[in-house]
């Protein structure tokens, strides 16, 4: 798994072959070689390497959702549902595989069990974004973008002091140069607070996307305040961006 971490997903799969030589029964290693595989975009062999170590490790759960990944690459989504229900009978409590389950359903339109799945996913790890939100990313993936508009109104609408429609209705508005709107939407998402359940991690990543949209925004109205704002903003969060670094030197000459 450290070849996989450092890119040689070659050495991996070499690492892995060597001790499946020295022990055919060790489900790890077969784990580690879909691993490899699937690395090296080998999904097919990638499927049977985890659905191995699923039949030596039964209750491997990060084996069954190998098996879920390998099959949707290969858009067998109704096994990889199958396969990530197994995985769901063995860690109930998992939210992110409630919302995999759910991102394969959305890619079959089976949009009803897929908003099912996402509000499990939210009961279990309430930081989730909103299901709505989600079920709208959904919908923009299939080319209905105007369904995924509508549910984030409806989102906006149940939850007004949420910041994530906000950040993505403003992202739809830029997208169809209605920069009043965007302008509008993305000002009000800054200014809600950031739920108190969500993790650093999670918060971190909307800050930095937020942010990042805001200066998109200034650059197209050529607004310097707001790109400034934005940058200035956006750095907090994102301080090792060296283009990010320069920006905010460009706008901050005097290093204020």
């Amino acid at each position: 798994l450290d070849c996989l971490a450092a890119g040689d997903s070659a050495r991996a799969e070499k690492l892995e072959r060597e001790a499946i030589g020295r022990d055919a029964a060790y489900p790890l290693a077969w784990f580690g070689l879909g691993r490899a595989l699937e690395a090296r975009g080998e999904s097919a062999r990638a499927e049977q390497a985890f659905r191995r170590a699923v039949e030596l490790a039964p209750a491997m759960t990060d084996a069954h959702v190998g098996v879920a990944d390998a099959l949707a690459k290969q858009d067998k989504l109704t096994q990889a549902i199958t396969a990530c229900d197994d995985a769901i009978k063995l860690s109930p409590d998992a939210a992110n595989l409630h919302l995999k389950r759910a991102s394969f359903l959305a890619r079959e339109h089976r949009y009803d069990d897929c908003l099912r799945n996402l509000e499990t996913a939210q009961r279990l790890a309430p930081y989730t974004h909103p299901p709505k939100v989600l079920l709208a990313v959904f919908y923009q993936q299939n080319g209905d973008t105007e369904q995924a508009k509508k549910l984030l109104r409806e989102a906006h609408a149940d939850l007004p002091e949420h910041p994530v429609p906000e950040l993505f209705l403003g992202q739809f508005a830029m997208h169809d140069r209605n920069w009043e709107d965007a302008r509008r939407f993305l000002a009000s998402a800054a200014s809600r607070p950031i739920p108190s359940n969500w993790p650093e991690s999670h918060k971190k990543r909307f800050l930095i996307l937020l942010h990042m949209e805001r200066f998109k925004l200034a650059q197209q109205l050529k607004d310097a305040k707001l790109a400034t704002s934005a940058v200035s903003e956006w750095i907090k969060y994102d301080p090792d961006n060296k283009q990010l670094q320069e920006m905010y030197n460009n706008l901050h000459p005097t290093g204020i």
